[in-house]
């Protein structure tokens, strides 16, 4: 099973949310266990139909593989900033916005959000 298919199960069959189900197919960046427990308030755009869970997902995954924790380190804030940026038009440019209230239909939709994060990440993540 590939890792956006993993995704989609977790999201579907065992019912975590799509941030949850996003950030724990990326165990080479966070614990699954880890990766669950601070993912699991993002889901439903952060329970209030804000940024769809899955974009938040994906954006905490790409924090970990790009981001900086050195308040000095301004390539990797300058680049961390345009992936996320670049990321949010990307979902937005395919499912016309990033919003869960505006995307929301039915859980296989949102597990279509899903699949479409995780793939996306991995691609970036393999351009480096």
């Amino acid at each position: 099973m590939n890792r956006s298919e993993e995704a989609y199960k977790l999201f579907i069959d065992d019912k975590f949310h799509c941030s949850q189900a996003v950030v724990a197919v990326f165990p080479e960046y966070i614990d699954k266990f880890l990766a669950l427990k601070i993912s699991s308030c993002f889901g439903g755009g952060m329970r209030k139909g804000e940024v769809c869970g899955a974009v938040t997902g994906a954006l905490m995954v790409l924090g970990i593989a790009f981001g900086y924790s050195d308040k000095n380190d301004l390539e990797h804030k300058t680049l961390s900033n345009k992936i996320a940026s670049d990321f949010m038009d990307l979902f937005k440019s395919k499912f016309n916005s990033y919003l869960c209230r505006d995307i929301i239909k039915d859980r296989p939709t949102c597990g279509m959000y899903v699949k479409f994060a995780v793939e996306a990440v991995e691609e970036i993540i393999n351009r480096g």
